[in-house]
């Protein structure tokens, strides 16, 4: 039986060295018991020195380069007819040439180029995927580590409090609005940043697709109430609804990356109505059920805990007390209209 996709990532993780000692064990037994996967790994080292010999200069390739790349490759990978075809038009660009010398140099050129299309489509586009996830799960940590040390920082300075902004019936949602009332469950956090607790970038994961670092004066900063958008903050903080939760007693759950439910009431589509600033009543689905966080690529999320731990989870459901809650919904609730609280002290609501 061929290996599957994640059964080659997962060798390949363990050549690279990037893999963790859960993977490296199954990989070490799947290379050990697998004919296929044995190959596999034995290969990697010719295959490296042939992608070695290609490779002119130590330029680094732009980031931007790179995903652009890759895409295309992977878009590629996905049809050997489209493959055919563009080694098809290079060939008659070869066959064009004028001189023999001319033809087998465009020859050499084009057996390169799909030598390395071949291998980089079948082999290392999974690894470099996995490889980025890795390194943006990495920098995400990094970031929550980081607004952990500011709201440590803030609760020393203010009584061993949280830096709480929501109300009773306020619309936790509203990023963004700077009027005097205490709207948005961002603005707790905002004040980190305009106190100097947490650098703006911090509260932006490198594996979100929709974030963007504030480019903003200090003035600028202390004018504002809250964060200028949502693309500025792309993670969730624990609705607060209990003194005992603002003061931060035991190790509890305070912030993961964005929750995957409510990501669209910022896009204008029709969960939102432009007329009226509110967003419509919304009903869980099947989906909205299931999904994670789109910062990881729908692959899991980083929790951040009160004791400054943090914790990659496949899923969003964990183990509280014993009981089973869901960090992305109110407990027992189904129908969402923007301004829900928390269902008691053990319910964590991660928002928006």
């Amino acid at each position: 039986m061929s290996l599957s996709n994640e059964q080659k990532s997962l060798v390949l993780d363990l050549y690279f060295g990037c893999a963790d000692s859960d993977e490296i064990e199954r990989a070490l037994v799947l290379v050990a018991e697998n004919r296929e996967a044995a190959g596999l790994y034995k290969k990697m080292g010719p295959s490296m020195d042939i992608m070695g010999s290609i490779q002119h200069g130590d330029v680094g390739c732009p980031d931007h380069l790179v995903d652009r790349t890759l895409e295309k490759l992977s878009s590629m990978a996905s049809s050997n007819a489209k493959l055919s075809e563009l080694i098809g038009q290079h060939g008659d660009r070869g066959r064009s040439a004028t001189t023999t010398h001319s033809f087998w140099r465009r020859a050499v050129d084009l057996a390169s180029v799909a030598a390395a299309i071949l291998v980089v489509c079948s082999i290392y586009f999974p690894t470099v995927n996995n490889m980025r996830y890795k390194s943006w799960d990495a920098a995400c940590k990094a970031n929550i580590a980081g607004v952990f040390q500011g709201i440590d920082s803030y609760q020393k300075d203010n009584q061993g409090n949280l830096p709480q902004s929501a109300t009773v019936n306020s619309p936790w949602w509203k990023v963004g609005y700077q009027g005097q009332e205490n709207h948005s469950n961002t603005r707790g956090l905002w004040k980190l940043v305009k106190s100097g607790y947490v650098e703006p970038g911090d509260f932006v994961c490198q594996g979100s697709t929709h974030g963007k670092t504030i480019r903003l004066l200090n003035e600028d900063i202390l004018r504002l109430r809250d964060f200028p958008s949502k693309k500025y903050i792309t993670y969730s903080f624990r609705l607060i609804s209990n003194k005992a939760i603002a003061n931060r007693g035991g190790n509890v759950i305070l912030m993961s990356d964005t929750n995957p439910v409510f990501v669209d009431i910022h896009k204008g589509n029709q969960r939102y109505d432009k007329n009226s600033k509110e967003f419509k009543a919304l009903e869980l689905c099947k989906k909205l059920r299931r999904s994670n966080s789109p910062n990881h690529r729908s692959k899991g999320q980083n929790i951040m805990f009160s004791g400054g731990n943090v914790m990659f989870s496949k899923t969003r459901v964990v183990n509280i007390a014993g009981v089973e809650d869901d960090i992305y919904t109110v407990r027992g609730k189904n129908i969402y209209t923007g301004c829900e609280l928390p269902n008691g002290d053990a319910d964590v609501f991660l928002v928006p």
